[in-house]
């Protein structure tokens, strides 16, 4: 899952590590990357690179806020794996306002 795509670097590198189609978890169910952003111009900024790498496939794009997306998460079946990514973006998630100047 990508919350906040961008340029879509990270969402291009994640694709390249999730394993080819044949490789499925099962025949029903395989592995790809739930990318949110509000913006769509942030995906379709780096879509082209993901779609001439041949990974577009491994991606799924929904444009919004991220929390109703989540709360559909709740909705994973048994055996459904969600992962995140620099779930507390080096802390500063939970950093007092002034540890982090250097994200402004």
């Amino acid at each position: 899952m990508e919350i906040g795509v961008c340029t879509g670097y990270s969402l291009l590198a994640t694709a390249m590590a999730l394993p080819d189609d044949d490789k499925a978890i099962n025949l029903y169910q395989f592995l790809l990357i739930l990318a949110m952003d509000i913006n769509r111009d942030n995906y379709e900024t780096g879509l082209p690179v993901i779609e001439k790498a041949g990974l577009a496939h491994k991606t799924e794009f929904r444009e919004g806020p991220a929390l109703p997306v989540l709360d559909q998460m709740i909705e994973t079946q048994v055996g459904g794996v969600i992962g995140y990514d620099n779930t507390l973006w080096n802390g500063s998630i939970v950093a007092p306002p002034q540890k982090i100047r250097w994200v402004l």
